[in-house]
């Protein structure tokens, strides 16, 4: 068992106690009231003797705050009635390795007072129940953390689950899970007066997940307009992201965002090994010198079913794999005009066309490996009425075996 006590006054001065031992160990506090007390106690619990080579096959993780005051009885009660019991399954990207997985929680009135991160390291892949204080003023997160080397030294991979509440009872979730796709980072992509940022986007997998940290990934990022470059720039391995600063002429005008990104110095990147994007989109003068507007650039999602835990697809069968749109938030509504999928086989020499079954602004596709085939890539082109338009390609986007 390890658990935390935070205090924290009016957002100042903050205390953390940090505790090790059983369920019998016991603690005690002063107790007070003052308006600007805020309390907090989080736990987490596994098997005794778990180790990262025999994990435990469940996870405890509690939270129990307090605003106002440091309650007389400070303990917080773990039952299961009142856990979200989430059976999870964390995948891997590539030949396995430990991954680290940790949680924090906050309350929804307070989100700027959040609990301590409380973390396990387990082998890649890997089933276990996770057991979370389900409720609605409550707020978990959580990150999975993945390295390069087998002695679990050095972070690489950071990928970020949304954050959300839980109801009580039986759940289920699913950690990694491919297509690792891209989201448009939320301090970026935007225009201030004349004045355009724009950055490299950042990895997700999963349906709700958060922006991520790929510090394997490199690559380019270029910004131009009428076919003239206005900025660019270098990812490098371990700087996670990049953004460009361009001062661009008054009105508005079509520009030109290509992204291009590749994992394959990674030993960990079996899949979603190169990654390319490109961004048309409308941009004019934000009137105000210091209004600000959000580009309309757009995302292609995809999430490929039945997948194993390394996000391969059986070999000579169909695979359903839905596909999404999603634009950078914030920005202007413009409804879909259209959504158009390929596939390719043999790493992007050649690309299919796959029909979309839904709307242009989701649906799904079937897609039909031929023999021989080891590894699917797919490419999307979605479009607007406004006339923005995205070119999304992700090579070995999942495996087959």
């Amino acid at each position: 068992m390890t658990a935390t006590m935070t205090f924290s006054k009016g957002g100042g001065a903050s205390a953390i106690m940090y505790l090790y031992g059983d369920a019998q160990r016991r603690i005690s506090v002063q107790p007070a009231t003052d308006p600007r007390l805020r309390y907090a106690v989080t736990t987490l619990w596994q098997r005794k003797g778990a180790t990262e080579d025999q994990p435990s096959p469940y996870v405890f993780r509690d939270y129990r705050y307090a605003l106002g005051a440091i309650p007389a009885d400070p303990s917080l009660h773990t039952r299961q009635a009142a856990m979200a019991k989430i059976r999870t399954t964390v995948r891997s990207h590539g030949n396995g390795g430990p991954g680290t997985m940790r949680w924090a929680a906050y309350n929804s009135s307070t989100d700027s007072f959040e609990s301590v991160s409380q973390s396990v390291t387990r082998p890649l892949p890997g089933s276990f129940t996770l057991y979370l204080r389900a409720d609605r003023t409550i707020v978990w997160y959580s990150e999975l953390l993945m390295y390069d080397d087998p002695d679990a030294t050095e972070v690489v991979h950071v990928y970020r689950g949304a954050a959300r509440s839980y109801r009580p009872g039986p759940q289920a979730d699913v950690v990694n899970a491919g297509v690792l796709g891209q989201n448009l980072n939320d301090w970026s992509n935007l225009r201030t007066d004349d004045r355009l940022k724009v950055s490299t986007s950042c990895p997700v997998t999963g349906v709700r997940d958060a922006c991520g940290i790929d510090n394997a990934t490199e690559g380019t990022l270029r910004l131009s307009e009428g076919g003239a470059v206005v900025a660019e720039g270098t990812l490098r391995p371990g700087r996670g992201s990049v953004e460009l600063k361009a001062d661009v002429p008054p009105g508005e005008r079509t520009y030109t965002l290509h992204e291009s990104l590749t994992r394959e110095s990674s030993p960990l990147a079996k899949v979603s090994t190169r990654l390319d994007t490109v961004w048309t989109f409308r941009s004019a003068t934000t009137g105000a010198a210091d209004a600000t507007a959000r580009l309309p650039l757009q995302v292609v999602n995809f999430m490929p079913a039945g997948l194993d835990d390394h996000n391969r697809a059986p070999k000579g069968r169909a695979t359903v794999v839905p596909v999404w749109v999603e634009r950078n938030a914030g920005a202007p509504a413009s409804a879909p005009k259209s959504l158009t999928v390929e596939a390719s086989f043999d790493d992007g020499a050649t690309w299919r066309n796959v029909p979309v079954a839904g709307t242009p602004a989701a649906g799904a596709v079937t897609i039909r490996p031929p023999s021989g085939a080891a590894n699917v890539s797919l490419r999307a082109t979605a479009t607007d009425r406004s006339g923005n338009a995205v070119t999304q390609t992700v090579i070995r986007a999942y495996g087959l075996a």
